[in-house]
Order: structure tokens, then sequence, then C-alpha cells
């Protein structure tokens, strides 16, 4: 089967979902404008590691090299999922010569038969947060704060209870987790002073950690279990880690990674910058990109997570402030901020309710609203 498809400068997941989801042997790109380099070759890659063979039509004569396209590949189905100019014309074409005609709906993530007036087909081929990185022009990295183990049951209850106790009082929390961070330095077992073990101790949060046998303090040392180590180098890591478990462990979602590094330095048409994203969420082909926050959210942290969204993401895509703050009763303003700019907002009301995967559920299907959110 070949397929025939204006490349989609814009819109980089409609190159590949209907080539990937219906099985075709060939596809053939036809455009008149640049392709950048770095989009160019990912697309190639990923089409030819599922057998797809790769050409491009560059057009010189619209009118007559799409006559001549069309007269070569009289079998060819067209796809007209990107919405520019040579679509119309090729459509037109199409159409006269009653040529099979199928568009991917992303907004419904199905793909149609025009003629039909149907769905064609909703198995779509799941593109993975890497591939759908890659599409765009970046490399994934690996995680800057490694993320915890999934299948490690005790760890994964310990992180998930000991955000849940601490979200009424989040800042002393963290408070708390920086005083230790400070004491511990990375390590697991270090010398303490009796003014040191005063001062964790002064904190309600100690014995909790204590009681669930995270930390121990003796008469000159303070120690700590060593998967817990790199949760106490860095504050925020603690949010991070709850709504990766929370996500992963709910089922819901086609891809999730953690504090992901992606490099975008050898893309052509932006400023070479290697990114941080708290987190990454995939399902149907979306991507939702999260900032975490353990404190107050502010206006730029809207903004960075928004030009995120904008430059790397896709027509579909979604950027999102994930908070242990209660911004529609604490900070209005920036609750208002949020839905002016597009970001969505998941905050401790969304975990006192158990509520988090089901709206970044809403948020990935298009139906989030900027409202409180119960179960």
């Amino acid at each position: 089967m070949e397929l025939i498809k204006v490349y989609d400068t814009h819109d980089y997941l409609n190159n590949v979902i209907t080539p990937l989801s219906i099985g075709v042997d060939k596809v053939i790109f036809v455009t008149h404008d640049k392709i950048l380099f770095k989009q160019r070759e990912a697309m190639i890659a990923l089409l030819r590691e599922h057998d797809i063979e790769v050409l491009f039509f560059e057009l010189k004569e619209d009118e007559r090299d799409v006559n001549r396209l069309l007269e070569y590949y009289k079998d060819a189905i067209l796809d007209i999922s990107s919405n520019r100019y040579l679509n119309f014309y090729l459509f037109e074409r199409a159409i006269a010569q009653d040529r099979a005609i199928l568009y991917y709906d992303n907004r419904e993530n199905v793909i149609k038969d025009y003629r039909a007036h149907r769905v064609y087909t909703d198995k779509l081929y799941r593109l993975t947060i890497e591939e759908m990185i890659e599409l765009a022009g970046g490399i994934l990295n690996p995680s800057m704060h490694e993320a915890p183990n999934i299948s490690d049951n005790a760890l994964k209850e310990k992180i998930k209870y000991i955000v849940e106790e601490a979200i009424d009082d989040y800042g002393s929390f963290t408070s708390f987790i920086s005083r230790t961070m400070q004491i511990l330095k990375g390590k697991t077992k270090v010398p303490i002073s009796k003014k040191q073990a005063a001062s964790l101790k002064s904190s309600t949060y100690f014995s909790l950690f204590q009681d669930l046998h995270i930390l121990e303090v003796t008469s000159s040392n303070l120690m700590i279990d060593d998967r817990y180590r790199l949760l106490m180098t860095n504050v925020g890591s603690w949010l991070e880690s709850y709504l990766y478990l929370t996500l992963k462990e709910s089922g819901l979602f086609d891809d999730c990674v953690m504090s992901a590094a992606i490099d975008f330095s050898a893309r052509e048409d932006v400023y070479p910058v290697v990114c941080e994203i708290d987190m990454i969420v995939a399902l149907n082909n979306r991507l939702v990109f999260v900032s975490c926050k353990s404190n107050k959210v502010d206006t730029q942290a809207l903004n960075e997570i928004k030009v995120h969204n904008v430059m790397f993401g896709n027509d579909m895509s979604k950027a999102c402030i994930f908070t242990a703050d209660d911004l529609n009763v604490n900070n209005p303003p920036i609750f208002e901020k949020a839905q002016e700019l597009d970001v969505a907002v998941i905050d401790s009301t969304a975990i006192k309710n158990k509520a988090i995967s089901l709206v970044m559920k809403k948020i990935l299907e298009g139906t989030y609203s900027y409202e409180r959110v119960v179960r």
C-alpha cells in the first residue's frame, strides 16, 4: 500500500500517525517548504524501523508536478491531515479521480475515511515520549533525578504516605528536608552534633521519618535508609516522585518520564538549548509538560512551562503546573493567570481527593476545566 501525504512542517506527528497506524509500505511526502534536518531524519528513522519506505517529492510547478505524481502512483491513498494549501489542491485532484482519502483527526484521535464519512480506524500507533521528542527535533536524555523504583512497594507507599501527611503544611516539610539535606550532603551516615540533632528532632516530621525507619539519630550519627538518599538531595524531588508513582501506578497512561533533560541544541530553528522538565506524560499521542512546584507558584513558573510546550510540543500537547499549594484558595490571581495562559493546574485538592490521575487524564483527553476536582 502506498500513501501520498503533504509534509506537515507545523505538526510533526501528522507525518507519522497515519503511515504507522494503517501499515503502508511506502510514503511519498509532497513539499515545497524547507524541512528541518533533525525532524526529517527522526521521522525517516522511525518509519524505516517499521519497514516503511520514505520518499520526498519536491514541487517546482505545483499543478503539473502533482498531476505527474498522481499519474505515477495510480493506486496510492491520499492523506490530507496537514492543513496546508497543497492539501486543498491534492484533495481536489483526488476527488476528481475517485481516489481513497484519509485524514487523521487529532481531536478525536482517530483516522477517518473522507468518502465514507466514518472512522477508518481508532487503533492508532502509540508513540513513546522519546519518539515524540525526537520527531520534534530533540533528544531525551536520562533523568536528572532518578525516578523511584515502581516495583519497590515499601518505598512507593512510604513516599506517597509522607507527601499526603505533609500536604497541609508543605512549607514546614520542605524546611525539614532542607535541614536534613544540608547535614547529610548526599551521604547515608554522617556525624551529627547535639545542636543539629535537636534541630531535626524539633520538627514534627522527624518522628514520622523515624517511625517509617527512614531516618535514625544516635548519640553521634545521623543515618538514612539508602533508598531515600536521592530524595534527600533535592527538596523538589518528593513532589515529582509522588506524581510519578501515582501516574505509573494508575496504569492509565502510555508513558511517563520524570526529570527529563531534553537537548534541542542541534535543531536549526531554535536557540541552542538543553532544558529540564519535571515530568512528561503521554496518552494517545498527546503530551503534557509538567512543572512541579513545592512552594509558591508565580507567573514566571507559568510562563516557563508554557514556553516549553509551545516550543517543543505539538498542536495537542498541554502545559501543567503541579503544586502542593491550593491555588484556587490561596493564590486566586495565579489560578486565574494559569487559565489565561492555558496552563492546567493540579494542586493540593487533587492530592487530598486522590484525583491526580483523573485530572491528568482529563488534561490529556481535552476535557479538563479549571475547577476544584473531587472524586
